[in-house]
């Protein structure tokens, strides 16, 4: 038979005192401390019914996934003490006290959606909150400002000892930014890469958690590429990820991953170089399964410096191609996978080409493919001569100290590159 409980208010007030509040005013603030000074600037205890909090979903930062052992811990925390000694309870904030909004709408849930939840499906379950009087602990943040209420909403799920907080995922950290700039809070001007180091402090605040910036880059160079890709508001560049391909592919009329490029009886692929390693085993995994031969096009993650990141991007492939063709029995793989060039990103016009945009460029190539088929066009230049200085401006330290003449490498990575592009003219 279930057992209904209510909170031990005694119990309650000893446990969660001026030291407790004053230690949850200090943990926030060190969390946002890169932010601002002072982010929180007061907390008490507050002992009401659940009724009188507004739990509304569409206040959650993120949807929570709820699991029956969870809800179990839950109950068997309020069945032993009264309430949960085992972590914080759950935060609220009423935004007129601080002066966020004119009216006053109460107070709303700021932190603890999954324990809200578990709680529902107590009160389901009727083993809890049955009466609305039955109070719930809960502790009032006021904040300095809307960016530090916002950001407190996300850095709550910061993971920590004895926490069950839901890490945060990198469209989190994404969706967080997005509704500060949309309320204000933050700067529109963040959409720009041009801002990118200021984009990159607020994302470092909201992921303290993931270590050190060494530690954690692989994790917030994802939230960076989604941020920009999601929102494609850059006035200078087209930002394409794995998020916006399949979107960015229909309007190009392109196949999406992995599909049938009926034009050149081919499987088609699109992928960036943080892609690639997974991309060749999919690649080749279908060449045995279909027969059919494989074409992909590349995209740089974060633009910057085009013309120099594709030629980057461009010497990994004939590493790897090199290293597919001395495989024995031979096999020319150069023949079997096919590089059809770069999507366009650019959405300035490029210097020798007139002014012309990437994207005319792209819907003028000489077989239909809404692509940058021709490696002039990758590096914006127009001849070969130009393609050669190019080159050998952009020789790396190895690359000049391998023994070999500047001029010779430069006439071999020109012969290879200008042979990807002679490879992919050729019909399945």
């Amino acid at each position: 038979m279930s057992q209904t409980f209510t909170v031990d208010e005694q119990s309650a007030r000893a446990a969660y005192d001026e030291e407790y509040l004053k230690g949850i005013i200090a943990r926030y603030n060190d969390l946002l401390k890169d932010l601002d000074d002072g982010c929180i600037t007061d907390a008490e205890l507050v002992l009401c019914s659940r009724d009188k909090i507004n739990r509304d979903k569409a206040l959650q930062v993120k949807l929570y996934s709820i699991e029956k052992s969870y809800v179990d811990q839950i109950y068997q925390s309020y069945q032993s003490y009264g309430f949960d000694y085992t972590c914080e309870p759950q935060l609220i904030t009423n935004r007129h006290s601080w002066g966020d909004t004119q009216d006053d709408h109460g107070d709303e849930l700021l932190a603890g959606f999954k324990r809200n939840e578990a709680q529902d499906i107590l009160e389901r379950r009727k083993d809890a909150f049955q009466n609305p009087e039955d109070k719930m602990v809960f502790i009032r943040l006021y904040f300095k400002n809307r960016l530090a209420f916002n950001f407190t909403k996300t850095v709550s799920n910061t993971q920590q000892a004895n926490s069950n907080t839901q890490a945060n995922s990198p469209d989190d950290i994404v969706k967080i930014l997005q509704v500060s700039i949309a309320d204000g809070s933050l700067p529109y001007e963040l959409y720009q890469t041009s801002n990118r180091q200021e984009l990159l402090r607020y994302i470092m605040v909201l992921t303290r958690d993931k270590g050190s910036p060494a530690s954690g880059s692989k994790f917030r160079s994802e939230v960076e590429s989604k941020f920009y890709a999601k929102s494609n508001l850059d006035e200078s560049y087209e930002i394409i990820s794995k998020d916006n391909v399949p979107k960015l592919a229909e309007a190009r009329n392109l196949p999406l991953t992995g599909k049938v490029f009926a034009k050149r009886n081919s499987l088609l692929y699109h992928s960036s170089s943080g892609e690639m390693k997974g991309t060749w085993y999919n690649m080749l995994r279908q060449y045995k399964l279909k027969g059919l031969k494989i074409d992909f096009i590349i995209y740089i993650g974060k633009p910057s410096d085009l013309p120099a990141q594709r030629l980057d991007e461009i010497k990994r492939l004939l590493i790897s191609y090199s290293y597919f063709n001395n495989l024995k029995p031979e096999v020319d793989i150069n023949n079997i996978v096919r590089c059809l060039g770069f999507h366009w990103q650019s959405k300035k016009g490029q210097p020798y080409e007139g002014g012309k945009e990437e994207v005319q460029i792209a819907k003028e190539s000489d077989d239909n493919i809404e692509v940058l088929r021709n490696p002039y066009d990758w590096f914006y230049v127009k001849t070969e001569k130009q393609m050669k200085d190019f080159l050998k401006k952009n020789l790396t330290d190895k690359e000049r100290n391998n023994g070999t003449h500047d001029d010779l490498l430069v006439e071999e990575q020109y012969r290879d590159i200008m042979n990807i592009y002679e490879n992919s003219r050729m019909s399945s």
